[in-house]
This record gives structure tokens, sequence and C-alpha cells, in this order.
């Protein structure tokens, strides 16, 4: 039931034979593990990006999700820094909008300019034309230089074609910010969230800001759910040797989206596999896994993995059709 001991998981986050002992724990800016505290927190931010999508202005955030962002900040702060400086105060906060090529939100950046540490909340897959313009681009290109580092292009890394655009753009976008100089060159600790689409938009950048020549950042943090392949195993084996980069991939085995792009096509995972194994209850009463996938109330929502990585009572209790389902809308 219990994960590797490195990696303290939810009881019911159990790893398979092929995973166990191959799994580290989420860092903080100090460099010590996270726990489970911290995963919730994740999940929870990676959740909060679709409610996010389309805020173009700090304006358009409520309240309530800023709280949510500063708490997910405080989870990745050491437990001794938050002690003697207090939590990360709203107020404090700073927020930049990123565009995609369509100008649509794909990822809101929130820094905190005292504390030095720095939230990249990445939309997944929100419109039709990110399949035709960016999903489906599956053509491999190879790493450039002077975006990826030495390392990934000497080794003759490739990435998705569409990914790497829409990160470019992405990044591009950032680069035009007032504080961008502040953000990227500051020393900053650097955390990327993306579900889906958003988590492979998460590895790219993460990749893009470590070989950026002015990036002054220690640890770069990156937490995946049900994300996409976006390199060739080339790439993939150089973004795992990157000791600046700490990645987590979670996912559902039954989840279709992590498998895509095929390997026969040529591409690998980056970062380190979490999977996620449901209550048996659960998987016997879902519907197959791909009809559930390719819906938006199947083993892919967003919705689901944040209720079994924080609230796992709730799902081993409840059986579908039976009591309160409020956190099980997403794949009922």
């Amino acid at each position: 039931m219990g994960g590797d001991d490195r990696f303290p998981l939810l009881p019911h986050v159990r790893l398979t034979r092929r995973f166990r002992g191959r799994v580290g724990a989420p860092l903080r800016a100090d460099g010590s593990p996270a726990g489970p505290h911290t995963q919730r927190h994740m999940s929870k931010a990676a959740l909060l990006v679709y409610d996010l999508d389309g805020v173009s202005r700090p304006e358009q955030i409520t309240d309530d999700q800023k709280l949510q962002i500063a708490a997910c900040m405080d989870s990745l702060r050491p437990v001794e820094m938050v002690r003697e400086n207090g939590k990360t105060q709203v107020a404090d906060l700073r927020f930049a909008a990123l565009k995609d090529q369509n100008k649509s939100t794909r990822s809101i950046v929130v820094w905190h300019p005292h504390l030095k540490n720095v939230l990249f909340l990445n939309i997944g897959t929100n419109q039709l034309g990110n399949w035709r313009g960016t999903n489906l681009k599956l053509a491999q290109r190879a790493t450039p230089e002077n975006l990826y580092g030495v390392a990934i292009a000497k080794a003759g890394g490739n990435v998705h074609t569409g990914f790497d655009a829409m990160a470019q753009t992405l990044m591009a976008d950032l680069q035009r910010h007032p504080d961008a100089h502040v953000v990227l060159e500051g020393g900053y600790q650097h955390t990327l969230i993306g579900h889906s689409l958003g988590g492979a938009l998460a590895t790219n950048m993460a990749a893009m800001i470590s070989a950026a020549p002015t990036s002054k950042t220690d640890r770069i943090t990156v937490a995946t759910f049900a994300a996409p392949r976006t390199f060739n195993s080339a790439a993939a084996q150089e973004f795992d040797r990157n000791t600046r980069i700490e990645c987590l991939r979670f996912f559902f085995p039954e989840d279709v989206a992590p498998k895509w792009p095929p390997r026969v096509l040529g591409y690998e995972h980056a970062g380190t596999p979490v999977p996620i194994c449901l209550p048996e209850n659960l998987r016997r009463s879902t519907p197959r896994r791909v009809l559930a996938t390719y819906t938006t109330k199947g083993f892919h929502s967003m919705g689901l993995y944040s209720s079994v990585l924080h609230d796992p009572e709730f799902i081993q209790t409840t059986r579908l059709g039976t009591g309160p389902t409020k956190y099980l809308s997403d794949f009922l």
C-alpha cells in the first residue's frame, strides 16, 4: 500500500514493482523532501489552473484563488523559513498571464519578490485548436541549443514540434514582461505545474529556464499530471541528468494520454514516474479505459487526480452512485 520510503505517498498511491525504488521526493527550496501535504497542494494548484482559464489581468483572480496559490507556494518553502518569516501574504504576490499562439491564456506565473519563489500554472487542452495546432503535430525537431542547452542538443535531443512551438511562445511572452529579468535572473526557486498539455509545456519550459544563460536558479521543481511525452529518448535522458531539475510525473495507468505520442514514433517520457493506483471499487465501477479517457469524465480528468491525492478517505470509502458525490462528479 505504501510507496518508496524516500517518497511518503498517500496510502492508496501504490507503486508497481516496475517503478518501486526509482521514485524520489519533490524538493523544497532548500533541497529537503516535501511530503504528501505538498503533493496535495500541487494537485490542487493543477486543478486551479482550469478556473484561471481566460484570466488576462491579476484583478480577475479571486481572493480564494490567490489564497490557494499562496498555500501551494508555502508548501514548497523550507519549513523553518515559513516559521521564521510567516506565510506568504497574498498582497505581496505578483502575477503575469502568458498567451499562446491563439492569444489564449496558457500559463499563469506567480512570484513573490521577497521570498524569491515563482510558480508557473500551465493550462491543458481547452479548445479544439489545441489539437490541430499543437497536440497532433507529432513530427519531432532538433532541440535548439540556445533554448534547451548544449547537453541536450549535442546528445541528439529532439522535441515534439507542437509542444515546443507553444512553449517557445510562452517563454517569449514572459521575456516581454517588465519583471522578466527578476523572475528569470533573480535566483528564484521555480516550480512548474501542469495537467495534460500543461504538463508537457511545464517540462519544456523547465528545460528552457535551466538552459537560459542568465538563469540563476538553483532548483527547478516540476510536477505534471497525465502529461504526454514531449522528448525523444536522448533529450529525455539528458533532461533527467540535469541536477537543477526535479521532475515528478503523476499518472493513472488507465489514462491513455500519458501513452501519447507512442514510443514507436520515437518519444520517451522525462521525469520520475509516479503511477497512482485507484482503489479497487473505482477501478471496477468506472468505464472502460479508452472510453473514459476520451471524455471529460474519465481517468484523464484533473478533478479525479486532485480528488485521489487530496481526499483519499472519501475516494476509498465512497462507491459510485452512493453517498455524496460532489468530488466524483468529474468521472461519474
